[in-house]
């Protein structure tokens, strides 16, 4: 084994997952965040077709899985949020609701 091939052990409580840096999103105007906004919507569309259509051909019940919803949240909000597709890692606020 060389040493390109050599896997450094690393203790588990130096472990940690980050978010990989991107290029910030340009600003969008109103106009271009409307067709953004309509053109990922078709695409969240067709992904639906997609889904529904191989349900339909399996044999096996579908499943509505976590990596599907952050799969149609992706395409949803691509090139509008930063971080299309995954788990918010922050806590929100829903203004004027009882919601927690």
């Amino acid at each position: 084994m060389d040493d390109r091939t050599k896997v450094q052990k690393v203790p588990q409580q130096d472990r940690q997952s980050k978010v990989a840096l991107k290029e910030p999103l340009p600003s969008l105007t109103a106009q271009q965040l409307a067709e953004q906004e309509a053109a990922n919507t078709l695409l969240q569309y067709d992904r639906m077709v997609e889904l529904i259509n191989s349900s339909l051909a399996s044999p096996s019940p579908f499943r509505l899985r976590q990596s599907i919803i952050l799969e149609l949240n992706r395409i949803s909000i691509d090139r509008i949020e930063a971080e299309a597709g995954r788990l918010r890692n922050v806590s929100i606020n829903i203004e004027f609701s009882q919601h927690q």
